[in-house]
């Protein structure tokens, strides 16, 4: 074979990679080309998964390789292991092997700048079947063969990129669709509520839930974790919460319930804190119970000040774990305060954080403001405390405001 037919076998190689991202079908390309170049009676192309130490035979010809997928090196063994594991070409011109008719073998490294991105391995039933000039070329052959792995690895990167944003998008609008639209109007008293991600999707929670006339649930909580793992808790958290709210009316064994619920179905390292609240209206009292979540903050029109921690623990740790109630008067003037801690522990660049105390002070010296308003403002001052326009972790503020007499 003259220098010019290889030329032309590896212009022929570099058009087929130009047009095709399909590195399956490229690599059984160049297997079909370097035969018309170099003799074989066996060849494989094999692909390295660095991850699990893996080795899949994706391109070959006569080799009883191609059905066998993620092999172990043991498995490979001989010279096509230690060209994976050395990245160093081997060229055997005369064996005997009595289990095999292989005579010669000639072994490459796929590599991309110096990684080992797997083999090619030629195999020849006659003695001194592969020479050095053999070597150098199906080199330069390995090498069109790491771009089209590199070029198909980009690729598939972008696709399962372009997947997973579509698949958080979707799971997006799925947790968007499980939280208030907006906050109900009610006479004489101003709700809303605001929940930023940190991520694209989160696990922070808060609802406003019509249980009989006259009388409002108001939750809010949060899930260990980020990401779809804590969304996916979240969703099982207001489904488990808003059945037991159909069943029953006590906020203690309601807890207590959905509690045990999480204990069966989380895993030992996660846990939901929540704040549950029925507010009856016509009387604006709150009873309300706390399971292991941020106290809520109770700000009285007098500069007085109540932190509501009642309750019990976090839920989906403990089975068998009790919860207590209590009630609260909401007067003119007050206004409720419920949050997760993505507001109390937002650090400044500093590594200072927010804390209860300024966010206090902060909605006493902005009380003037709306619910609507005074949730956007406190996360505003979030990001103007921190610097940053995306929270570290999931931000969730409800207010509910008594007008003042």
């Amino acid at each position: 074979m003259t220098d010019e037919s290889r030329l032309r076998v590896l212009l022929a190689i570099n058009q087929k990679l130009g047009a095709s991202l399909d590195a399956r079908e490229d690599l059984s390309f160049i297997v079909e080309s370097v035969h018309s170049v170099i003799p074989y009676d066996c060849a494989e192309i094999y692909v390295f998964n660095p991850d699990n130490g893996s080795v899949s035979c994706v391109a070959g010809r006569n080799s009883s390789r191609l059905d066998q997928l993620e092999l172990t090196l043991e498995k490979v063994g001989g010279m096509v292991r230690k060209a994976l594991e050395t990245g160093e070409a081997i060229l055997v011109e005369n064996m005997s092997l009595p289990e095999k008719a292989t005579r010669s073998q000639l072994t490459v490294p796929i590599l991309n700048q110096e990684k080992v991105l797997g083999a090619f391995n030629l195999e020849s039933n006659r003695p001194d079947g592969f020479n050095r000039q053999d070597l150098e070329w199906l080199s330069v052959v390995a090498s069109q063969a790491a771009i089209s792995l590199a070029k198909a690895a980009i690729y598939q990167g972008m696709v399962e990129k372009r997947r997973l944003g579509e698949q958080l998008r979707i799971a997006r609008d799925v947790q968007l669709s499980l939280l208030p639209t907006g906050a109900p109007t009610l006479s004489g008293l101003d709700l809303s509520g605001i929940y930023i991600p940190s991520e694209e999707i989160g696990g922070d929670y808060f609802d406003f839930i019509p249980i009989v006339e006259g009388h409002l649930g108001i939750v809010i909580a949060d899930v260990v974790g980020k990401g779809i793992p804590a969304s996916l808790i979240m969703a099982s958290f207001r489904a488990f919460l808003r059945a037991e709210i159909r069943n029953n009316y006590a906020i203690r064994t309601i807890f207590a319930k959905v509690n045990n619920l999480l204990k069966e179905w989380l895993k030992d390292n996660q846990f939901v804190s929540a704040f549950y609240g029925v507010l009856d209206i016509g009387r604006r009292r709150l009873t309300y119970s706390s399971a292991g979540h941020h106290p809520a903050i109770l700000l009285r029109d007098d500069g007085r000040r109540r932190y509501l921690s009642s309750g019990g623990p976090v839920l989906g740790i403990l089975a068998g774990a009790g919860y207590n109630e209590r009630f609260i008067d909401l007067l003119p003037g007050d206004i409720l305060v419920l949050y997760t801690d993505g507001v109390v522990e937002t650090e400044s660049v500093e590594g200072e954080m927010f804390e209860r105390e300024r966010l206090e002070t902060f909605v006493r010296a902005h009380g003037m403001l709306g619910a609507r308003e005074l949730c956007e403002q406190i996360y505003a001052e979030l990001s103007r405390f921190s610097g940053r326009a995306q929270p570290e972790d999931d931000t969730t503020i409800v207010i509910a405001k008594v007008p003042g007499t």
